[in-house]
């Protein structure tokens, strides 16, 4: 090709020989292109004429297909670029462009390509006349004439030939062509039958063991039965009776029972055949080990203490920390609460996966898994877990260990002092109350409850009684009640009462009361050394009693030591 200086020059030079050149050098670029599509094109069409029969009768996968698309417009393009493309890119120089001028129109007698070289050497007043007398006989020349079209219209005239071919086989095979045409394409569409399969069953993955429901739907001509064939992973090929459902005969269904091992499969109802499609089959997940531990509610203060899974008697508001490894990698696991009928999920608590070191390449296993779970309080008699492995297959029929929920129980308090339920005091007096408080993991709070007169459901105060900052489990105190305080008047009625209360902050806290009421009754002195002398009566009766009854008892066993007769 000219550099772009001379093709400069020869504009300036000689302006109507450069346009005929340009108008030559670009009708024939034109020409080549169209020629090269024109080339390509029966290639495409026999590439449909191949693809789209042969997919209509063995019904070709997506990769066949790819790969006969693949070569079709990798041919196609080769063709284009080698017999079009490339001689449109590359454009001929001046000098080439007149010679096949020159050869096209012999009228001119060499003096084109001369005038063409001699504009590139200089200018002169011979040089001029040769350009002004090529110009004159180039005005009258036929240039159209120069780009032969002939292969063009010839590759032009097949293509047409064959798209008309095509489309008329299309309409005469009518409807049916335009899903192949979509599927040449990759289109995912179903290949045109009489009979349409849809609604099949699918790839599914399945527990060992599990019945399999192989079922699909049929459009169009619905045949009266249908046919199911599988291939097992060890190699076995068998074939069954897809029936009709009685409620409706579009359908088919096939019940496989107790299946151990995987297969592929097809369905065929009418002319039309279903893809393959795969049923795996796995074991279903089940447990390997599993350690639980009891975390105590925060008011015991207590540590954490292992569990046997046969040994899960666990105290209200407690947590239990659970590990468990299983038989599988699992998408999911989950703790169950169940109730008393081991039918019902009172809660159900998912777990977490435990981080696992993997091997080099390697995706880490998910088979160990973890979680700290409320208890519930009420409800719950047993626990079992729920594994699901990376496929979906669920785990079945896992034990169901016991489960007791033991509640705290409340604080015991009994009154050790007085030991009757009525006592006279006087307004100076000070009554002795002394009691004794029990709890399994902590007294918080003693409190004496007291009314003047007091009916029930009346008000009543309170009196907090200290002990120092500390929860023991046991206690004994007493305390000195000043009945100056209450200010109360001869002849009334004091009535009190003790409850003890635990630390229990999850379900709690709980209250221990004594079980009877006491009374204090407000006398006068005289009254009250006149019940101090008759207790003191009493007390001196009861001495004698004691007395006489030992003496009688010794003059027995003397009696019966020297064997006298009664």
């Amino acid at each position: 090709m000219e550099s772009a200086t001379e093709t400069q020059t020869l504009r300036e030079r000689a302006p109507e020989l450069a346009r005929h050149l340009a108008f030559v050098r670009n009708t024939s670029g034109r020409v080549a292109l169209l020629t090269g599509l024109a080339m390509a094109f029966p290639v495409l069409l026999l590439w449909l004429a191949i693809t789209m029969p042969l997919d209509w009768i063995v019904e070709l996968p997506r990769w066949a297909r790819a790969l006969l698309l693949a070569i079709a417009f990798s041919v196609a393009a080769f063709v284009a670029w080698r017999f079009g493309i490339r001689e449109w890119l590359h454009r001929p120089s001046d000098e080439a462009v007149a010679l096949r001028i020159e050869k096209a129109l012999p009228e001119f007698r060499s003096r084109f390509i001369a005038s063409v070289q001699l504009s590139h050497e200089g200018d002169n007043s011979l040089v001029r006349a040769l350009v002004l007398e090529t110009t004159t006989i180039a005005g009258t020349a036929a240039m159209k004439d120069v780009v032969k079209r002939a292969r063009f219209i010839h590759w032009a005239k097949v293509g047409a030939g064959l798209a008309i071919a095509a489309t008329a086989a299309c309409i005469l095979v009518g409807k049916q062509s335009w899903p192949l045409f979509q599927r040449a394409f990759l289109v995912e569409t179903a290949v045109p039958r009489k009979t349409q399969i849809v609604n099949k069953t699918g790839n599914r993955v399945i527990a060992l063991g599990d019945d399999i429901r192989i079922e699909a739907t049929a459009n169009g001509t619905v045949p009266s039965i249908g046919k199911l064939r599988i291939t097992t992973a060890s190699g076995k090929r068998q074939e069954f009776a897809l029936d009709p459902v009685l409620s409706n005969p579009r359908s088919f269904l096939r019940t496989l029972q107790s299946v151990q091992e995987s297969f592929t499969y097809t369905l065929e109802l009418g002319d039309n055949r279903s893809p393959g499609a795969e049923i795996k089959v796995r074991p279903r997940p089940t447990l390997v080990k599993a350690d639980a531990a009891q975390l105590w509610p925060a008011y015991t203060g207590l540590p954490p203490k292992p569990r046997a899974m046969s040994d899960l008697k666990i105290l209200a508001g407690s947590k239990l920390s659970l590990r468990l490894k299983s038989s599988a990698s699992l998408r999911a696991a989950s703790v169950r609460f169940m109730s008393p009928d081991r039918k019902t999920v009172v809660r159900d608590a998912a777990l977490k996966p435990l981080p696992v070191a993997a091997e080099p390449g390697k995706m880490a296993p998910m088979n160990e898994w973890e979680i700290v779970a409320d208890v519930p309080s009420r409800d719950a008699t047993g626990l079992t877990f729920h594994l699901v492995d990376e496929e979906g297959v669920e785990s079945k029929g896992m034990a169901v260990y016991r489960l007791e929920v033991v509640p705290d129980e409340p604080p015991t308090i009994r009154v050790l002092w007085p030991v009757r339920r009525e006592e006279l005091v006087t307004r100076a007096a000070t009554l002795l109350v002394s009691f004794e408080a029990k709890d399994d993991f902590g007294v918080s709070k003693l409190r004496l409850h007291y009314g003047v007169n007091w009916n029930p459901g009346t008000p009543y105060k309170t009196i907090e009684l200290d002990l120092g900052g500390e929860s023991p489990k046991a206690i004994t105190r007493r305390f000195d009640w000043r009945i100056e305080w209450l200010n109360v008047a001869e002849g009334d009625v004091v009535d009190y009462w003790l409850d003890a209360m635990d630390g229990n902050t999850v379900t709690g806290p709980g209250v221990g009361v004594v079980a009877e009421h006491y009374q204090a009754r407000v006398v006068s002195e005289a009254d009250k050394r006149a019940d101090l002398a008759s207790r003191l009566d009493d007390t001196l009766r009861g001495l004698n009693d004691v007395k006489e009854g030992q003496d009688e008892l010794s003059k027995r066993l003397g009696d019966m030591i020297q064997a006298r007769p009664q």
